[in-house]
């Protein structure tokens, strides 16, 4: 046995099963025989045992990556290890010993097994099942509804997702209070089965992935989907330029040393991808016999550090400051391949970054602007329900290596801007993983799945490693503040939470083909490229069906692919100018002049309709 943590609707747990073949099939063998122990009414007891002790019955009890944490624990908290034992129809007087004993567990359980002729049974088995576990428990299996449980899926990983350990197997499954409440989530999971991106792309012709000749993690942006990315960035570079940020681009690799500088090759190398080696000579660059100069590179995993050298390149005064440098920058990340996920997870992506540099005095109010900005742009996509989480330093850690009064003054900027906003948010004290305090952004969508999406952070990084100053008003070299800013993040999981979210169909002003037009038979192919010529004037994003394919098929080919507007003509509409207008997300059918369809078409456009 290896972990077995909660998740928000259920749990999982991680077995050695020593090469014995497991998999869907077991999971409901598995399921029936935990309804059954349910029923039995067993009892959980719990109890505590010193150091040495927890390790000798865990050793006696051969379980090895048991013993690993509990050696990590003792090594951190030197505390004594919880274990748990799930008991079945023994006596009471039992319990009793067992909760009272500290000492020669092993030993007593073993008389005690004696004494009541428990010898045939062994530890694992329905009698006696033991955890190291911090709980809590139920006290008896009959406190569980036995229908309000199901097991999911079996799936692998790493022990301590380390790719050098060994590969468990993994059982996950739900868990509710009642079965009622396990329906519904299962209904909910049928719902999200049929907007999930990972299906609907084939459906919707927007991307596609090729590990074997392209890479893993990899996407190619078909043009459906590149019009959908242009949309979202001429929307965001608007709001953008009506905010005072200025454009920049950058490289897609810098050198090595700069990275160094920045800290990332120190403590973020392992999600980098390794280093490219360029050997070169002075005298002829085509000789690689004898190299006497080199050079290493590596692509980008951020766009910070070279934000942060366009602002070196100049000297800068209060008076400019602040100062808001954004991009759509493509980073390389080095997940690993278990980690990758479609859309949601991938190697190379490109992100809607933004860096604002300003003065201390400046902080409260380029704080509220970006939170005003995430919430705004967030709004137009429908996503009212925002969850935010503030996470702050851990008051009773002194690992922080930056100067107590910036933590507090950032910190403190933080809950100001949210209280006077009246938003309610969420503390997280946190560990010194990274250093700056930020504000995360969790979106719920269209069915209630909460998303992390943007990011409002910190950094008293940069600012110091790459001696980041401006001239204030007496003349004296100061160091900035910087604050980093993404509201989608990444395009890419952004697009798939949108897929999800709209399940599909996009808003008029987002979708990739806004109409497409169908005539009954070729006589009419004339007409309808007179119509397409005219929506295409006015910017409406459409096409036509000219194909041989019945006029049933061509119209269940454009709900496949969740076209908005399904626009069928033939003799009457020719003769009339006129369209007869199925709109595929209402459903509503009506026949409309030319030109009130277009004027309705840019209206909904215009106003960003969801």
């Amino acid at each position: 046995m290896a972990i077995w943590p909660d998740t928000e609707n259920g749990f999982f747990y991680d077995f050695d099963f020593n090469n014995i073949e497991f998999s869907d099939k077991n999971l409901k063998e598995i399921e029936k025989e935990m309804q059954n122990i349910i029923k039995q009414g067993q009892e959980f007891v719990h109890f505590t045992l010193p150091a040495k002790e927890a390790l000798k019955l865990l050793e006696d009890l051969e379980e090895p990556y048991k013993i690993e944490l509990a050696q990590e624990i003792i090594d951190k908290w030197e505390i004594e290890i919880s274990f748990y034992a799930n008991i079945k129809n023994l006596p009471e007087n039992f319990i009793e010993k067992l909760q009272n004993h500290k000492t020669d567990y092993l030993k007593l359980l073993q008389k005690i097994k004696t004494a009541y002729n428990l010898e045939k049974f062994i530890w694992n088995n329905a009698l006696l099942f033991l955890d190291m576990c911090a709980g809590p428990h139920v006290n008896n299996t009959k406190e569980l509804d036995p229908k309000a449980f199901k097991l999911n899926k079996v799936a692998w990983a790493y022990w301590k997702w380390d790719e050098n350990n060994k590969m468990l197997t993994r059982i996950y499954g739900y868990a509710f209070d009642t079965k009622e409440d396990l329906k519904k989530y299962l209904d909910f999971l049928e719902e999200a089965k049929k907007r999930d991106h990972r299906v609907l792309w084939q459906k919707l012709w927007l991307y596609t992935i090729k590990p074997e000749e392209v890479g893993a993690g990899l996407i190619l942006w078909k043009p459906k989907w590149a019009i959908l990315y242009n949309e979202l960035a001429h929307f965001i570079e608007k709001e953008c330029n009506k905010r005072w940020y200025i454009p920049v681009r950058t490289p897609h690799i810098g050198k090595k040393r700069l990275w160094e500088i920045s800290g990332h090759w120190w403590f973020y190398n392992e999600s980098m991808f390794p280093p490219l080696e360029l050997w070169m000579t002075l005298e002829d660059w085509q000789d690689q016999r004898k190299p006497k100069e080199s050079e290493t590179y590596l692509l980008k995993p951020m766009n910070c550090p070279f934000h942060v050298m366009i602002y070196k390149d100049e000297n800068h005064s209060y008076r400019e400051l602040p100062i808001r440098y954004w991009e759509f920058g493509t980073v390389y990340r080095y997940e690993k391949k278990w980690e990758l996920g479609w859309l949601t997870r991938v190697r190379g992506f490109t992100q809607d970054d933004a860096h604002i540099v300003c003065t201390p005095d400046q902080i409260k109010d380029e704080i509220w602007k970006a939170v005003d900005f995430v919430l705004d742009v967030l709004k137009t996509f429908g996503f009212n329900n925002v969850e935010i989480f503030v996470s702050l330093s851990d008051p009773n850690s002194n690992k922080y290596v930056w100067p107590k009064n910036m933590w507090e003054l950032a910190e403190k900027t933080i809950e100001e801007v949210l209280d006077e906003k009246n938003i309610s948010y969420k503390k997280e004290e946190w560990e010194a993983a990274f250093y700056w305090p930020k504000i995360d952004f969790k979106i719920k969508d269209s069915i209630g799945r909460l998303w992390q999406c943007s990011t409002i952070q910190f950094d008293f990084n940069l600012p110091e490693r790459f001696n980041m100053t401006y001239t204030d008003k007496d003349w004296n070299e100061k160091q900035p503040f910087m604050v980093h800013r993404a509201i989608f993040g990444s395009f890419e999981r952004f697009i798939g939470i949108l897929i999800e979210h709209f399940a599909g169909t996009f808003p008029l002003w987002l979708a990739p083909i806004q109409a497409r037009i169908i005539p009954v038979s070729d006589k009419f192919d004339n007409y309808a490229k007179e119509i397409l010529n005219k929506l295409k004037e006015n910017e409406i994003r459409a096409d036509i069906d000219l194909s041989d394919n019945s006029l049933a098929k061509k119209i269940r080919n454009a709900e496949k692919e969740h076209i908005n507007y399904i626009l069928v003509v033939w003799e009457k509409e020719a003769n009339e100018w006129t369209v007869s207008v199925r709109n595929y997300k209402t459903k509503e059918q009506n026949v409309l002049k030319v030109d009130e369809l277009i004027n309705n078409l840019k209206e909904e456009i215009n106003t960003k309709k969801i």
